[in-house]
């Protein structure tokens, strides 16, 4: 799904999606991890999710797929930076996560109370309340690719944006080089609503980059069957009711 303001990449959809328009489990076989169905929404973790994210945002390949401006600096520091911009950037934040194995010793008892793997996030921002309209990124590591999971997961949280605010659309800015997605997010019930004509220099060259919209409507006829994921689950509370050195924000909504 769409990306920053700075670095529009967008992905509601990976390159199977074309096949997921029928039902998210269209594009490969049976099972939990084929569809997502494994897969959750909670609010953002410092204590857990800085490190992950920053490993996103180290690999030039990956972060072309989201962002292009980004600090390429110390884990310190980026901490730093993620919390300035989860206090006035990002609107909504979520983190995608994977069910752990449980460990033998337990049975399985207390897999809910442990923390899952990142499977990546996904995020609204630019939110007009006036203009009724937001811009989404939704970012998936590369095991959860082509497996069905974008569809659930962007279906997931689009509901709960369209359920929370009053907005009538939701905005995606997919380059060129991300083609798949594009072809994908339109297949989906996108419609494009504008070309930015040689906006980014990337790998050697310049990208187009599309404007993409979706209608609370057509969410709802469209995509609204796919968001099975359930409700964001909050992080455990830190003392004092902190959740850690980046983001307050995250924990609250």
């Amino acid at each position: 799904m769409g990306g920053e303001a700075e670095g529009k990449s967008g992905r509601i959809d990976d390159a199977a999606g074309r096949a997921r328009v029928a039902g998210p489990d269209a594009a490969c076989g049976a099972g939990d991890e084929c569809a997502g169905r494994g897969l959750r929404l909670r609010g953002f973790d410092a204590r857990v999710d800085v490190e992950p994210l920053f490993e996103a945002y180290l690999d030039p390949r990956e972060q072309a797929l989201f962002a292009t401006r980004a600090p390429i600096c110390g884990l310190q520091q980026f901490d730093e930076w993620v919390e300035g911009r989860m206090g006035c950037f990002y609107h909504d934040f979520r983190v995608v996560e994977a069910p752990l194995p449980a460990p033998p010793d337990d049975g399985g008892a207390r897999v809910g109370a442990r923390r899952g793997e990142f499977a990546g996030f996904v995020y609204s921002y630019d939110y007009s309340e006036g203009d009724q309209r937001c811009n989404v990124c939704l970012y998936l590591t590369r095991r959860w690719r082509a497996t069905g999971a974008a569809g659930r997961v962007a279906s997931t949280f689009l509901d709960e944006l369209f359920a929370y605010y009053p907005l009538r659309k939701v905005y995606l800015y997919v380059y060129d080089y991300n083609r798949a997605s594009l072809e994908s997010d339109l297949q989906a019930g996108f419609v494009e609503e504008g070309l930015l004509r040689g906006y980014r220099y990337y790998d050697g060259r310049w990208w187009d980059c599309h404007v993409l919209a979706m209608t609370r409507e057509a969410f709802r006829a469209r995509l609204a069957r796919f968001s099975d994921l359930g409700r964001v689950v909050p992080p455990d509370p830190l003392p004092g009711g902190a959740c850690g050195g980046s983001s307050g924000q995250g924990c609250a909504r």
